[in-house]
């Protein structure tokens, strides 16, 4: 996939400029003036140093998505890059960005006035190494999908299948989410930024992603919907297929839409998910560990967007094992769905093919569908082991 979207980028870039020999700046007899802000070329191909040439305001000017194709887009501190309508910046093929401001000049990427996001953003998906934004203020983009038809979500800044160090930055008021970490995007490193204003998440990450980030080290302010929002938007549903280790972020996490796990999960003490509605978090792999361990101070959370029994679907084993653990979790509004086993439905299912056990330690349920464990026997036994945990209303089918 990758290939092909790098071979129709480049032909977008093709279609769209006639001049990709030109000078990445283009200069013309108006804008020679020392403080005039200079435009700049929508298809580079080589080496390029922006500068904090106009003290006074705007140095450069974005007029188109601009592609950085191959060498090193280096922008100094103090340097004002104004992005106009729907305008965006892409770093594809072996392009690196290295926009790397300071504490006391930082680098500015901005949109043409006014308060409403206008500009697309910047998206990172190069085979090129070193990229780095740090001490940078990304504000009002997320307002028009990056690059169009290859590209379906929204966001001031996206990464995919890149790796990049993003430090020390403020990402202000995006159209739609902050930050989105696509299909295999990294962080090198993710310390002391703040996403504020956001019309919607201040992150949405890539479902298989999501362990691999410390999101601690942030802030996150003010935006529509202050969750990390656990979305693999290529997908019709979520799929995990590597060991796991969730742990507790400043904010929850939210899950759209049905995530399965297929290996090793381990949700660590005090994380708390929330999710839309029929959302389901299923467990489907065989004789692998499953396990929630909340503590007696830190439980782990679960929990509807909406207060109300049925409103998402709850947890689901689905395979056999003696690996399922429970430690100190309040789960409630689930049990929408039945999973297409037998008719009950519960905050907490076990079904399928398979022999499972599921030992409940000091865990509450409330709000479920019917019941708060169902117990289908249908394929094979399902045994509960439940210690302290309430007056659990337990269903067997």
């Amino acid at each position: 996939m990758k290939k092909y979207v790098k071979f129709s980028m480049i032909a977008a870039c093709v279609l769209i400029m006639n001049a990709c020999n030109k000078d990445p700046l283009n200069p013309d007899e108006n804008n020679n003036e020392t403080n005039k802000p200079i435009s700049l070329e929508c298809d580079i191909r080589q080496s390029l140093t922006l500068t904090d040439r106009n003290p006074l305001g705007v140095d450069y000017i974005v007029d188109c998505k601009a592609f950085v194709l191959n060498g090193t887009l280096t922008i100094e501190p103090g340097t004002t890059i104004q992005f106009n309508d729907g305008a965006s910046l892409s770093i594809l093929e072996t392009g690196v960005i290295k926009a790397n401001g300071t504490a006391q000049n930082q680098i500015r990427f901005t949109n043409n006035g006014g308060n409403t996001p206008s500009w697309a953003g910047i998206f990172i998906y190069t085979d090129g190494a070193g990229n780095s934004i740090s001490h940078a203020i990304i504000e009002k983009a997320g307002a028009a999908t990056s690059l169009g038809l290859f590209n379906e979500v929204k966001g001031a800044l996206i990464i995919e299948e890149s790796k990049v160090n993003v430090t020390n930055n403020q990402i202000i008021n995006s159209g739609d989410a902050g930050i989105v970490i696509l299909n295999e995007g990294e962080f090198t490193t993710f310390t002391n930024n703040t996403i504020r204003g956001s019309v919607n998440f201040p992150m949405v990450v890539d479902a298989e992603q999501v362990g691999t980030i410390d999101y601690n080290a942030n802030t996150y302010t003010n935006n529509g919907k202050e969750y990390i929002e656990i979305n693999s938007p290529q997908r019709v549903e979520n799929y995990i297929e590597k060991p796991i280790v969730i742990t507790k972020a400043p904010i929850p996490y939210f899950i759209s839409k049905k995530t399965f796990f297929y290996k090793t999960t381990e949700i660590m003490a005090g994380t708390e998910f929330i999710f839309a509605e029929n959302a389901t978090l299923a467990f489907s792999a065989v004789d692998t560990p499953f396990r929630i361990l909340g503590t007696p101070t830190n439980h782990v959370v679960m929990k509807g967007l909406k207060a109300q029994s049925g409103f998402w679907g709850g947890i689901l084993i689905e395979t056999k094992g003696d690996k399922y653990q429970f430690d100190y979790l309040d789960i409630s509004d689930g049990g929408a769905l039945d999973h297409g086993y037998g008719t009950l439905k519960g905050n907490i299912k076990l079904a399928g093919f398979g022999q499972a056990l599921l030992s409940m330690n000091n865990c509450t349920s409330t709000r479920s569908g019917s019941c708060d464990v169902v117990l289908d026997e249908y394929w094979d036994t399902k045994t509960l082991q439940n210690n302290n945990s309430g007056n659990l209303n337990i269903c067997k089918e």
